[in-house]
């Protein structure tokens, strides 16, 4: 037999040139079937990816949906976070400003209470003796201040370290009297000089200045260099605020607290690092060596003595008359 060609076999067009003799034809069907499945592979593996891809656009579009809805929800919290540190730093800023009331008035509280009725008497020297009363009087007729035994509430020195002066401290019972007595201080602060004494040698100045709680005595201080620094012309001290006027005729700047400082340096370009209180250090207590000091505030602690006794005396008398 001759060779017998098949054209178009399969639905792939396939061309085979088989050999009718030796089962050729079975060759032919076995190509056909194996390529026919192939083919059908081809289908399923074709429509697997179409199925994975429409699995994987609906999954994007899931994400997409959540994520947006993240992002809404973030948004909606960051609004109402975002309201929230509005409000708490309103709450803070008052709080800060109560903070600053509180601490202003507790620092006035303490210069009232027990240092407002108080002058320092500076530079005073260890030879002028340790009657410190003797020494406040002798100032007293110096500057023409009429001294009255009842005025003077309390008198002790405070020794200076390494130094031939001392500060002498005394309280007066009345604001009042302090006033006066700075009043006329004043007007004749040249001739407040260790002179007074009767002493010789060198002739030094004694200074008189408001006595301050430790607090209003560093402000000041920091005050008085700044003052120094800028050349102002006045700095003064009433009624627990610092004053500072640059020039006659300038404007008065009122300070209370370290923090009103800072701003003022703020205001004149002083880049001056930030300045704090050190500490509550409020021992005034000193070295008392006035017999008469100790004997003024004897009579005052009898005589508060003697009024609690009477109190406690008429209440004891009402409880048994009750019972």
């Amino acid at each position: 037999m001759g060779d017998k060609k098949v054209d178009g076999a399969g639905s792939g067009g396939l061309r085979v040139a088989v050999h009718e003799s030796g089962g050729g034809q079975d060759l032919v069907n076995l190509l056909l079937s194996k390529f026919d499945s192939f083919e059908q592979q081809m289908k399923d593996l074709r429509t697997e990816v179409i199925k994975i891809d429409e699995n994987q656009k609906t999954f994007m579009i899931s994400c997409k949906e959540e994520f947006n809805k993240i992002i809404t929800n973030l948004i909606e919290n960051f609004k109402v976070c975002n309201n929230d540190i509005k409000v708490l730093k309103n709450e803070n800023e008052k709080l800060k400003g109560e903070i600053q009331s509180l601490k202003f008035h507790y620092n006035q509280n303490i210069q009232y209470l027990r240092f407002n009725n108080g002058v320092r008497l500076l530079n005073v020297p260890e030879s002028a003796g340790n009657n410190c009363l003797q020494i406040f009087k002798k100032i007293c007729q110096v500057i023409d201040f009429p001294y009255r035994e009842n005025m003077i509430d309390h008198c002790y020195r405070v020794k200076a370290k390494h130094s031939d002066f001392y500060t002498v401290i005394v309280k007066f019972v009345t604001n009042l009297d302090k006033v006066e007595f700075i009043k006329l201080k004043k007007l004749k602060h040249l001739q407040l000089t260790s002179e007074i004494f009767s002493l010789t040698g060198e002739k030094k100045p004694i200074y008189i200045s408001e006595l301050l709680s430790p607090y209003y005595a560093q402000l000041f201080r920091e005050v008085k260099q700044i003052q120094a620094k800028h050349r102002f012309k006045y700095v003064w001290f009433r009624n627990c605020r610092i004053f500072i006027r640059a020039t006659d005729g300038a404007l008065i700047e009122s300070i209370s607290s370290f923090e009103d400082l800072q701003l003022f340096l703020e205001k004149v370009g002083d880049k001056t690092p930030q300045l704090t209180y050190s500490g509550d250090n409020i021992d005034d207590t000193g070295t008392d060596t006035s017999g008469t000091s100790k004997k003024i505030s004897k009579k005052r602690k009898v005589k508060s003595l003697k009024k609690n006794l009477q109190q406690g005396s008429l209440e004891r008398f009402l409880s048994q008359s009750d019972n």
